[in-house]
């Protein structure tokens, strides 16, 4: 079933067209090619927040190629630590693995993704969990480590999309005087 075409779908073709008459030939179809998914048009900004979280370690890079690796189910099998590492970003034949590690670590000690074992293999499955939930509760739970330049784009982008930001406190949590 073709996804209906809104007006401002329309204008932004008839826009892009008029600039690139030949675009519709040279761009990706995420409808009628396979090897593409869905990813939130948040997960640059949210990418930008781990690099950040992450310190040193950044695990931006290995939380955006688990992006890429579910399909639309949130669910990733590392089936090849030294591939994914590689693909990541991490050369060093003697670091690779380990660096990879170290970073989905950080992303689960973040709160962006769960980990599960296979066997002896620490490592064997990822979870990526809603980003913009896990955003909200690290800003219930700790305010001052996500920085207020960043909440406020985020905000707007929200809301800019349309996104119903829908993590809200566990019961009680609520401060006494809201």
């Amino acid at each position: 079933m073709a996804k209906k075409i809104t007006q401002y779908d329309l204008r932004r073709r008839t826009r892009r067209d008029r600039i690139w008459p030949e675009a519709g030939d040279l761009i990706y179809h995420r409808n009628s090619e396979s090897g593409f998914i869905t990813i939130p048009r948040t997960l640059s900004m949210i990418c930008t927040l781990v690099k950040l979280l992450g310190g040193k370690r950044d695990p931006s890079r290995v939380y955006f190629e688990l992006w890429t690796r579910q399909r639309d189910d949130g669910f990733v099998e590392i089936d090849d630590p030294d591939e994914l590492a590689q693909v990541c970003g991490f050369w060093s034949p003697s670091r690779a693995v380990r660096s990879l590690r170290e970073a989905l670590s950080a992303l689960s000690d973040l709160g962006f993704i769960r980990l599960a074992p296979k066997g002896q293999r620490k490592f064997a499955f990822a979870l990526i969990l809603h980003p913009h939930d896990v955003v909200q509760r690290i800003r219930h739970e700790e305010p001052r480590k996500i920085p207020s330049w960043w909440w406020a784009l985020f905000e707007m982008r929200t809301d800019d999309i349309g996104a119903r930001l829908r993590w809200e406190p566990p019961f009680g949590e609520f401060p006494d005087d809201l």
